[in-house]
């Protein structure tokens, strides 16, 4: 059977994203303002790809002291008024059946922009006025993110994750894998690829 080690090594808590462990800090601090009530409804967690924004709502969702649901919906695909409002919208303002507590989570928010949007901005913008919930965009470019939107919203960045950590990372899995490397691939790789993902 093949694993996915994407999934198998994603990050399960703050202090396991690798290279952007303020910016995962900053999102906890944000939740946990979230809780009581003093902050912006909704967040963006924005920088390079692979950098680990997806994994660090995952992974702090699933954190002990927070224990939240993610619901997904990927904006590049459905990005339209009606169907953000109908995914989203209702899922914002209700609590799950075991009362459990919900973030709405929309990525590739940046492709929120422009003729391709049909409404979904507006959409975004009506959710986060109206959710009882922490909604987080994630987002590659900041600059495509509608002006509207983002300023409801609290900015994190992610930073572009070194070399150096990603090596760490590789040689990890190798030995928890078993697998036999040789530093210089490891350091080529790293060098050639910042996704961690990759």
């Amino acid at each position: 059977m093949i694993m996915d080690w994407t999934e198998k090594y994603r990050p399960k808590t703050a202090k396991e994203i690798v290279g952007n462990t303020k910016a995962a800090e900053g999102f906890k601090r944000w939740i946990k303002d979230f809780e009581g009530g003093r902050v912006k409804k909704a967040s963006i967690l924005y920088g390079p790809p692979g950098v680990g924004k997806t994994s660090c709502v995952y992974a702090i969702a699933g954190e002990e002291e927070h224990k939240y649901d993610v619901i997904e919906l990927n904006a590049s695909d459905q990005r339209t008024y009606k169907v953000i409002k109908r995914m989203a919208g209702s899922t914002s303002k209700t609590s799950s059946l075991e009362g459990k507590k919900k973030i709405i989570l929309l990525d590739e928010a940046d492709n929120l922009h422009g003729n391709a949007d049909r409404g979904g901005a507006k959409a975004i913008g009506e959710i986060i006025m109206g959710t009882r919930h922490p909604v987080v965009l994630v987002a590659n470019d900041l600059s495509k993110i509608p002006t509207g939107v983002k300023n409801r919203c609290k900015k994190i960045k992610f930073e572009q994750i070194k070399k150096s950590s990603i090596s760490k990372v590789l040689i990890d899995i190798c030995e928890r894998e078993n697998i036999t490397f040789d530093e210089d691939a490891i350091e080529g790789i790293s060098e050639k690829n910042r996704d961690l993902r990759a």
